[in-house]
């Protein structure tokens, strides 16, 4: 590998962590044994947080004991709030 290869890797690469795109490279090393690209590394990444928000939301978990203000409004009986498109 030459110090140019470093260079355009590291350029593409450097706005991961190096767990994340570690966790990624083993993840993309599975799908693709050979020729590995940062492309395979980014599209792992990016799969991997697209999983992460499915599953968990975009917000953050509430603090112990607090809940956000949109679980309170859309949980909310008295509330006359138009139905989310996958309720219909």
């Amino acid at each position: 590998m030459t110090n140019l290869t470093v260079q355009a890797w590291h350029g593409v690469l450097e706005r991961y962590s190096f767990e994340e795109a570690k966790t990624a490279l083993h993840a993309a090393l599975r799908e693709v044994p050979y020729n590995i690209r940062p492309a395979h590394i980014v599209e792992q990444i990016r799969s991997a947080r697209a999983r992460h928000t499915e599953i968990y939301g975009i917000h953050p978990p509430a603090p112990e004991g607090k809940r956000w203000a949109v679980d309170v409004i859309e949980n909310d009986p008295e509330l006359d709030l138009p139905q989310k498109a996958t309720e219909s």
